[in-house]
């Protein structure tokens, strides 16, 4: 008889452990785990990169540092499709695709979501692509144009969850990630001159 209390007892406590157990790692797991663009993961090497840029004084060119870090970069020089993958490869970002439609144009396909490209001149203007590339993968994503790429034949992007952008704004302030990056809006005309107006005469 008091062999089978003992098991009964030994059995109640493993299971009140177990339980315990089971509470404490639900109670410390990290939030955000439902899909959503607030729930995008953070990716702190890409966000080391910006923040090297944020950081410098007003004075300082931050192109020597898009230089030393091609990779994390996308550039206008490549196809947005090929821009895209290698910073993604390098970066664990997820992956985007060209889709041709049945009537001869091109959708950008990302996280299941098609985005028809409005602007395929790239050979008259390779930003306009880069626009649909922002709304393709909006509002998990967002590229942001690196304003002392300017004075380059290859405008330069960074592309960062919209978590690591606010992050970044928090630590350094929206004026100051705005004095090196700029959000492209909806018009090209209007971006690219902002974008020049941003950075004519900055280091004279």
């Amino acid at each position: 008889m008091k062999l089978i209390i003992y098991f009964g007892c030994l059995a109640l406590f493993t299971l009140i452990l177990l339980y315990l157990t089971r509470d404490r790692q639900n109670s410390q797991a990290p939030d955000g785990n439902t899909a959503g663009a607030d729930d995008t993961q953070t990716n702190p090497a890409l966000r080391k990169i910006a923040a090297s840029m944020v950081a410098l004084t007003a004075d300082k060119d931050s192109w020597d540092i898009i230089l030393k870090q091609p990779a994390a970069f996308l550039s206008s020089g490549d196809a947005i499709d090929v821009a895209w993958d290698m910073v993604a490869r390098q970066f664990s970002l997820p992956p985007l695709s060209l889709v041709a439609t049945d009537n001869g144009g091109l959708e950008i396909l990302f996280d299941d979501v098609r985005q028809p490209i409005e602007n395929f001149a790239e050979e008259v203007d390779p930003l306009r692509a880069f626009l649909d590339l922002n709304r393709a993968i909006e509002p998990a994503y967002e590229l942001r144009y690196c304003i002392d790429s300017w004075h380059s034949s290859d405008k330069t992007f960074l592309v960062m969850s919209r978590n690591d952008w606010q992050q970044l704004e928090r630590e350094f302030g929206e004026q100051k990630v705005a004095y090196r990056f700029h959000r492209l809006g909806q018009d090209v005309e209007q971006f690219t001159t902002a974008a020049k107006d941003a950075y004519q005469n900055r280091y004279q």
